[in-house]
């Protein structure tokens, strides 16, 4: 093991309940037939998905250049405002992939200049040390970081192998071979853990990722190529080529953290960027769908409809996590319910969480959901965790709410409250 003094100023994940985000329009397999170039745009991301791991201040980008970028026109862009925020772009891919397989593993980056060189895009999986044990629990990411083996200036396009780097582990049993403060080769990985790999399952992931640490960070991927004995030969092109936008979405609404609200909505390939706005342009009795991911939104529906997410689960591969983008905020008001007993509003298959009342228990400022006075709602798989006075709360004169499979908790008071103003009483639980 080479022995390293130097300390990356930045984490590499969270090794806990939120994994990663991305979303995921097109699944890739480890067995799947070779590709040529795959170009990865906001209309076209090819199962690519940006996400903040931690955070609100940073953000993953498709632009133009900058300079000229090894591949197409454009790169993945990545930005950090605060020391708290861990930016990435991940792809669920290649699952149960042998780490002894891969043959080649390439990208190019770019960093604004006076960026230090120990500041680079990091190329991370999810591993399972032992593809051969049964063990498919989440075990943390092995991290290659450019700056072990070599320096990178700024200002200009640079080429890393990350076969001919170091790599340093996040979770056991790994960090304990293979510590970031003292980093494995790729032989030395392969040595101590001959039968590691990418996890296998939903937890299978491929992602580039800056942060937590630095203050502040401009920099950007591209050119990415991944080749195994296995037959993989796959090269992904970051690029900012987007289509003109498709028809404007009326009975369904397709929404992802990669779209954007000039799109129309109206396909996977064509997605809105925010859940609001495909809230206000889908009809009454319209779906709106979800990809995973994170959302910092409060929402207001204001009509019949279905809001379907991806998941109500904490792993934002594969889930929907919505967050107010302010701690006074609620996360889902409900202002006007279903059409009718048959004809029914429908939320599913998302979670929400963090949203904290400012004050205690006086205000329901804060709480996850308020359904105000409506009728004829369903519930099913949705998690209304740690928000502000209340997972839901349910007042005024509606009747007919189904809740299934729904898992509530309020911060400081209850996880379901109900206020039914026509009979002069409260409930809570």
């Amino acid at each position: 093991m080479s022995r390293s003094p130097l300390f990356s100023r930045f984490m590499a994940g969270i090794v806990s309940v939120i994994l990663l985000t991305f979303f995921l329009f097109a699944l890739a397999t480890a067995n799947a037939a070779p590709l040529a170039t795959t170009v990865v745009t906001p209309a076209t991301p090819n199962g690519w998905g940006a996400f903040l791991e931690t955070g609100t201040n940073g953000s993953v980008t498709f632009v133009a250049g900058p300079s000229t970028p090894p591949l197409g026109t454009g790169s993945a862009r990545f930005v950090l405002g605060a020391t708290n925020v861990g930016a990435a772009l991940a792809r669920q891919a290649y699952p149960g992939q042998r780490f002894d397989q891969i043959t080649t593993l390439t990208y190019n980056t770019y960093k604004i200049a006076g960026t230090p060189t120990t500041l680079d895009v990091s190329l991370q999986f999810n591993v399972d040390y032992n593809l051969t044990d049964g063990n498919t629990a989440f075990q943390g990411r092995l991290v290659y970081e450019p700056y072990f083996t070599t320096s990178l200036p700024a200002g200009v396009w640079n080429s890393v192998d990350a076969l001919a780097g170091e790599w340093w582990a996040t979770g056991a049993p790994g960090n304990s071979t293979c510590p970031q403060a003292d980093p494995c080769t790729w032989t030395e990985v392969l040595t101590a853990f001959p039968n590691a790999g990418v996890q296998t399952g939903g937890l299978a992931a491929v992602l580039f990722k800056i942060g937590s640490g630095p203050a502040s960070f401009d920099g950007n991927v591209d050119n990415f190529h991944i080749v195994t004995s296995g037959g993989v030969d796959d090269t992904y092109d970051f690029d900012n080529s987007v289509a003109a936008p498709g028809p404007a979405c009326t009975t369904t609404c397709y929404v992802s953290t990669l779209g954007s609200d000039s799109n129309g909505g109206a396909s996977v390939g064509d997605p809105l960027r925010n859940i609001q706005t495909g809230i206000t342009n889908i009809n009454v009795g319209g779906t709106v769908v979800v990809a995973p991911g994170t959302y910092y939104e409060s929402l207001t529906v204001n009509k019949w409809l279905t809001l379907d997410g991806a998941g109500s689960g904490t792993n934002v591969a594969v889930d929907t996590l919505i967050i107010p983008p302010s701690t006074t905020l609620t996360t889902l008001n409900v202002t006007v319910g279903g059409n009718s007993a048959t004809d029914r509003s429908v939320f599913q298959d998302f979670r929400m969480t963090r949203a904290v009342a400012p004050t205690g228990l006086a205000t329901e400022t804060g709480s996850g959901v308020a359904l105000l006075g409506v009728s004829y709602l369903t519930f099913n798989n949705v998690a209304s965790i740690w928000n502000g006075v209340y997972g839901v709360s349910v007042s005024g004169t509606g009747v007919d709410h189904l809740f299934q499979n729904v898992t509530l908790g309020g911060k400081l008071c209850y996880g379901l409250a109900l206020q039914l103003h026509d009979l002069h009483q409260r409930g809570y639980i």
